[in-house]
């Protein structure tokens, strides 16, 4: 048994690190609801198609699939919470997990606020948070490890071109991806560039039936190619990797 704010929950329950994005779990604690995990209040803008109550004892972790109306489904977040409401006062020894199915937030905000950004030269350090975070707004995931690839002994052409070009050195360009093989991600020291380009990057449209996740800065040389060339691609996530479009 685990003890979380004085309510004891069985550990055959579901982990709770292993939930989906946007869950939230309750008791009712003295008739009182209580949250006892949360990974819904600090996405800004949340939504989602639906939302799925799934139910359990608290101290056996047995799973009752016919205990809510419409068998816990729900197209309005607020109703899910009014079904768990009519439990206050006769489940006590229940555990309410509210989860959300195509979870979505606005993940500009959640990754970088509301402020604006300041100008100026960027840091090394600075530069290597900004790209920690465009990875996360491009991929959903917290990266681990270095995010500088330059220290990370990647064998590729198009990285040792961009590392030995004169316009990467001189205006500091930092590479935080290789994706399709040709392609160099990086951050620009520049930061009055990142207001904009945290703007393309988590904007999402179709084209021609493609749907691109967003758009970024790179620089591109191909193995046919002697010079490389900087502009902005199209990207799509594809699994846990990003893809050009």
């Amino acid at each position: 048994m685990t003890m979380i704010n004085k309510v004891q929950l069985s550990k055959d329950l579901p982990e709770f690190g292993k939930l989906r994005c946007g869950t939230q779990v309750f008791v009712f604690f003295n008739e009182q609801k209580l949250s006892v995990y949360d990974d819904f209040s600090d996405y800004p803008d949340p939504k989602a198609r639906r939302w799925q109550i799934n139910v359990y004892n608290r101290t056996n972790a047995v799973r009752y699939d016919r205990i809510c109306t419409h068998k816990g489904e729900f197209t309005d977040r607020e109703q899910a919470l009014a079904e768990i409401d009519r439990f206050r006062y006769r489940g006590s020894n229940l555990v309410f997990y509210v989860i959300p199915i195509d979870f979505t937030y606005n993940r500009k905000k959640y990754i970088w606020g509301e402020n604006e950004v300041e100008e100026g030269t960027a840091t090394y350090t600075e530069q290597a948070e900004e790209a920690r975070k465009r990875l996360l707004a491009m991929t959903g995931r917290i990266p681990k490890g270095e995010t500088d690839i330059r220290r990370r002994k990647i064998k590729s052409d198009v990285l040792e071109a961009f590392c030995n070009d004169s316009i990467a050195i001189k205006l500091r360009l930092f590479p935080f991806a290789l994706v399709s093989g040709c392609t160099v991600l990086y951050v620009s020291a520049d930061k009055s560039q990142w207001r904009s380009e945290r703007f393309f990057i988590s904007s999402k449209w179709r084209e021609d039936g493609v749907l691109h996740d967003g758009i970024v800065p790179a620089f591109v040389k191909y193995p046919w190619s002697d010079e490389g060339e900087y502009g902005d691609i199209a990207y799509k996530k594809i699994g846990g990797s990003i893809r050009r479009v």
